[in-house]
């Protein structure tokens, strides 16, 4: 994201006529003319911009964007939270076009740039790109996250094994990651590495003893092994925390 400073940014009118606009659901007047000042319009915007994008307020956030873009077609900040927006309003091809033109404006945040791209490329099912997006990301910025979803696109194309690396390169990073723990759990049964399975759904249970799905995958583990009653008392522990019998 945008870094910003301790002072306060001083807006211009353009801006504070913005703000007010999206937030009473309408567009600037006609009659207002932009007069950016950059660096200051972008700074201005991401103030404006991230406080809604992080409430989850994504449509807001596509509507500030568009507003100020009619305005001022090269406030790139604009096109970077939309881009953002879209993803997770699951329009990977219109947020792959806010980010390229992102990108041609500005080479700041460069590693999240590619995670977000990389998101895009996946939910089109263009995996190379993807990878090749995570590749730079983490080149830049090793995250727990851009290597488990890495090791998601490695699952799809059946490289289980190669997942389960990245997975461990996660954990690595972040042991308390859950969901790393749980898809490499996965990973290791598919490759009947059941002892292996066992040591992740256990780390799961640590970190989530209320939550079922550690007991559940456990329990299954132990079937597998020959450790039926510790499978029947994990499914029994897996049942109290559910909300349907398993």
């Amino acid at each position: 994201m945008h870094q910003t400073t301790g002072r306060p940014a001083r807006y211009s009118a353009i801006w504070v006529l913005l703000l007010i606009g999206v937030m009473q659901g309408e567009l600037l007047p006609q009659s207002v003319e932009a007069s950016p000042k950059r660096p200051q319009d972008e700074m201005a915007f991401s103030k404006l911009a991230s406080p809604v994008f992080h409430k989850n307020q994504f449509r807001q956030v596509v509507e500030m964007a568009n507003a100020a873009l009619a305005r001022d077609a090269n406030l790139y900040t604009a096109y970077y939270f939309r881009g953002l927006s879209r993803i997770e309003m699951q329009e990977p091809e219109a947020a792959l076009k806010d980010l390229e033109t992102y990108e041609k404006f500005s080479h700041d945040n460069q590693a999240q740039l590619m995670e977000s791209r990389a998101r895009c490329y996946t939910e089109l099912g263009q995996w190379q790109k993807a990878m090749t997006c995570l590749d730079k990301a983490l080149a830049i910025e090793p995250k727990a996250y851009r290597y488990r979803l890495k090791s998601q696109i490695l699952r799809q194309l059946k490289d289980d094994k190669g997942a389960a690396e990245l997975l461990k390169k996660a954990l690595a990073l972040d042991p308390n990651d859950y969901w790393s723990a749980c898809e490499l759990a996965i990973c290791y049964t598919s490759q009947k590495l059941y002892k292996e399975a066992l040591v992740e759904t256990n780390r799961m249970i640590k970190l989530r003893p209320d939550e079922p799905n550690g007991y559940v995958m456990r329990a299954k583990l132990y079937q597998k092994l020959g450790r039926q009653k510790e499978a029947e008392q994990d499914l029994k522990r897996a049942n109290q925390n559910a909300d349907f019998p398993f």
